[in-house]
């Protein structure tokens, strides 16, 4: 929903990117003319404070600005979200006033100001009429009815927004884990990478440890243990050091493609990183 509204320079003529790669982290949407990074989150994220200031530091730490915004805010007030986002873009001040949720990062909505209206203004007290009686009983319950149907759906979506957002963030975290432990293989040869294919891969670290990543129907398994499920795909390519031509042997290895997809409720998430040993 929020990629529909930045993207194709819709957002004060400022290009926004979408699920891009920064060190060795995905960011859900950046500009790097203003750089600011958004990230949306589902509710896996209020356990993962540590995690999340963890890495705001670092991107921080490298000239970005991070607005963070709830899942709920972006399906239920979405408007408000791009006035946010426009503000600070456009802010001279590296410091936007627009507070949230008791973080430096965390952007919330804020709803408008109460006021209070006095039923009987004027000095008019009089009362009301039997018909008029019924009449606001009736628009009370027909105003009522309308508000629950709309917040049942609105909690519907949502729900299913988290659901989205939760197998989603599984694969990106896989692909992070894969690409991070893959970037430690200790040589590029056939004694450290014994097995090179395309759902599966067998290698030793610097340490010494061996290392498995296989793809076997829905699910990444990480040394028999699970790393993520409802994958639809997951392809690893090796190359070599022009990065066009298919390394045979590990010995040619120069780049490690990794491709995964993740599917729900009709929603496809493609992820690809390309990484390079270190020792290599």
């Amino acid at each position: 929903l929020l990629w529909s509204h930045l993207r194709a320079e819709q957002l004060e003529g400022l290009k926004f990117r979408r699920q891009q790669l920064i060190g060795n982290y995905i960011i859900d949407f950046v500009c790097f003319e203003k750089k600011i990074v958004i990230e949306v989150d589902g509710g896996q994220h209020a356990i993962e404070k540590e995690k999340d200031s963890i890495r705001d530091e670092w991107l921080k730490g490298q000239g970005f600005k991070v607005l963070r915004f709830w899942n709920n805010e972006v399906l239920m007030n979405i408007e408000s979200v791009l006035e946010v986002i426009r503000k600070v873009c456009l802010s001279p001040s590296p410091n936007p006033s627009h507070q949230g949720r008791g973080s430096k990062e965390r952007y919330s909505i804020k709803g408008g100001e109460e006021s209070s209206n006095p039923i009987n203004g004027g000095g008019n007290e009089r009362g009301f009429t039997l018909i008029e009686l019924i009449m606001v009983i009736v628009l009370i319950s027909i105003i009522s009815s309308v508000a629950a149907m709309i917040i049942l759906q609105g909690a519907k979506s949502y729900q299913k927004e988290v659901s989205y957002s939760d197998i989603h963030n599984q694969g990106r975290l896989a692909i992070e884990r894969m690409a991070r432990e893959i970037r430690l293989i200790r040589s590029a040869t056939a004694a450290d990478i014994s097995t090179m294919t395309a759902t599966n891969i067998v290698f030793n670290d610097v340490n010494g440890t061996n290392i498995q990543f296989i793809f076997a129907g829905n699910t990444i398994s990480r040394s028999g243990n699970t790393l993520a499920n409802n994958v639809q795909s997951l392809t690893f390519s090796y190359y070599q050091s022009d990065g066009v031509t298919v390394a045979g042997a590990a010995a040619q290895v120069w780049f490690i493609q990794i491709d995964l997809t993740t599917v729900n409720a009709g929603e496809t998430l493609s992820l690809r990183l390309r990484v390079h040993p270190r020792n290599f």
